[in-house]
């Protein structure tokens, strides 16, 4: 049995060049998300990825602040399925190292980005489909896809994402999402059930 106090947290975030106009708003709304996730009861890690036509890994089971010394910078393409895939086995992995009854009780991961795939070489829809449904299905992660400039619904769900939400490509917009899932969040940690509304 996994730790029922336990949470853990993984973000997927869009550095692609695009996400400059919304730069400084996506940073804090990232780091005030975390912030509040870290004030709930109960025991948190977080994992950091962020992406554009290359990915990478800001950190992977931080007990505090994942983001010391960290800075969005955009940049790049959006090779979202590679970093998407990527990204999925990393947490797997590290989730999977832990003696089964020291296992997060609840596991959230979420992506965050403004635009469409195109610049993926490794991963297809298909195989990153395949994992979201293994690890929804098999070990009952929860699923949050917020995008912006595209339909949210539509692409989490071709992704096997349960849950979906848009949000205005602009600081408000950001900041409002990361809001909406903080909320969210801390409901579903709370034993409240895990719900978020599309934002506008």
């Amino acid at each position: 049995m996994t730790n029922p106090t336990y949470t853990h947290i993984s973000v997927l975030v869009d550095r692609s060049g695009s996400m400059s106009t919304i730069c400084s708003d996506a940073e804090g709304g990232l780091r005030s998300f975390l912030s509040d996730q870290q004030a709930q009861p109960g025991r948190l890690t977080t994992s950091v990825f962020q992406f554009d036509t290359a990915y990478d890994e800001v950190a992977r089971m931080a007990s505090g602040d994942p983001l010391a010394g960290w800075t969005l910078q955009p940049r790049g393409a959006t090779a979202l399925l590679d970093s998407l895939g990527r990204a999925i086995v990393a947490t797997g992995e590290d989730l999977a190292a832990l003696p089964e009854a020291e296992r997060p009780g609840q596991v959230f991961f979420v992506v965050v980005t403004d635009g469409m795939e195109n610049s993926s070489q490794e991963w297809t829809r298909d195989r990153v489909l395949d994992e979201v449904r293994r690890q929804s299905e098999v070990y009952g992660w929860t699923f949050v896809y917020t995008a912006a400039n595209q339909d949210a619904i539509a692409e989490g769900g071709r992704l096997g994402f349960a849950h979906a939400t848009n949000f205005a490509a602009t600081g408000e917009g950001v900041r409002s999402s990361y809001d909406a899932l903080s909320a969210s969040l801390a409901a579903a940690r709370s034993g409240a059930g895990f719900d978020i509304a599309s934002q506008t």
